[in-house]
């Protein structure tokens, strides 16, 4: 009989870095305990594990000794961190650990499952200034029958007051989601919903995919949307959240953020870096003129002074 898929944690061990990036990918946890239809994760990789804290902490300082200035939060579900270990131990507990430790950067949370967003983490995400005021909550859909044909959260989250509460409790709170287009027995009403869904949201960021069927899920087996009506939704999904990230970015002319600068740009001839508000990879970027000097790793202050689709454009402050 075939093992039950299981990752395990190993002991701590210095991280030998490829780059010299002023970011960093910090692995917290591995495994799945959620179902989802769509998702082979959990037959590959088995049930979330955790990484000792104390393991965490260690390779954080070891990133922040080399120079990185940027921890990113990484896993299949941020937000599940520790649950299979000392429940006192969470991720609001983990954030407030590594905030603690010395010198000047950021920690930044990426694919924290909307269950999982709690009291706690929304008072550390208020409180802790290291702790950028930024979100990441992959949804996959905002139609209630579609999102119960994922085995997602279709009736126990309402998105639509978590969205709201995060604005009004987290001062500049950033938000970013990703979807699927065209998933098994997606209607054209329910896409419709989707598309209202995201005009009344307005997430500052929206990744969507079209679906592709992933062997072996429950999905597969369901009745399929052809694969040109799946791209014309992926299409006008992106077409509209187009629209919305070019308002959005367009509101922020004028403003004054902190940028971690990442490298120069000698296309443009500028300065390239990334507020609080934009995490590397996925997003859009800040891109300045500096008089004084400038080096990767740096931490500047830009006003912005236009916009485009996705990127901003600023010069930096003495």
């Amino acid at each position: 009989m075939a093992a039950e898929p299981r990752v395990e944690g190993c002991g701590f061990s210095r991280r030998k870095r490829l780059d010299d990036k002023p970011y960093a990918f910090l692995k917290i946890a591995d495994g799945c305990n959620h179902a989802c239809t769509f998702c082979a994760i959990p037959g590959m990789k088995g049930p979330l594990r955790s990484v000792p804290g104390e393991a965490l902490l260690r390779e954080a300082r070891g990133l922040l000794d080399q120079g990185v200035r940027e921890l990113v939060l990484v896993a299949q579900d941020v937000a599940a961190y520790g649950q299979d270990r000392d429940r006192r131990y969470r991720l609001p507990e983990l954030l407030r650990d590594l905030c603690a430790l010395e010198g000047d950067f950021w920690v930044r949370c990426m694919y924290c499952y909307p269950g999982g967003i709690t009291d706690a983490l929304v008072e550390t995400l208020r409180q802790e200034s290291k702790v950028t005021p930024y979100l990441d909550i992959p949804l996959q859909h905002l139609d209630e029958e579609v999102l119960c044909a994922m085995r997602r959260p279709c009736r126990e989250v309402d998105v639509f007051a978590l969205v709201e509460r995060l604005r009004r409790d987290v001062p500049g709170v950033v938000l970013r989601t990703t979807l699927l287009a065209g998933f098994p027995g997606e209607t054209p009403a329910a896409h419709r919903r989707l598309l209202e869904g995201m005009k009344r949201l307005r997430f500052d960021w929206l990744g969507a995919f079209p679906y592709l069927e992933e062997e072996g899920t429950p999905a597969a087996e369901m009745k399929q949307v052809g694969k040109r009506t799946r791209d014309k939704r992926w299409r006008e999904v992106m077409e509209l959240q187009a629209r919305i990230t070019a308002e959005r970015n367009e509101a922020r002319v004028g403003r004054r953020v902190r940028v971690l600068v990442e490298e120069f740009d000698a296309v443009r001839s500028m300065w390239m870096g990334r507020s609080a508000g934009e995490a590397p990879e996925v997003d859009g970027a800040v891109f300045f003129e500096a008089e004084g000097p400038v080096a990767p790793g740096d931490f500047v202050e830009v006003v912005l002074t236009r916009a485009e689709t996705y990127d901003v454009f600023g010069r930096a402050v003495a």
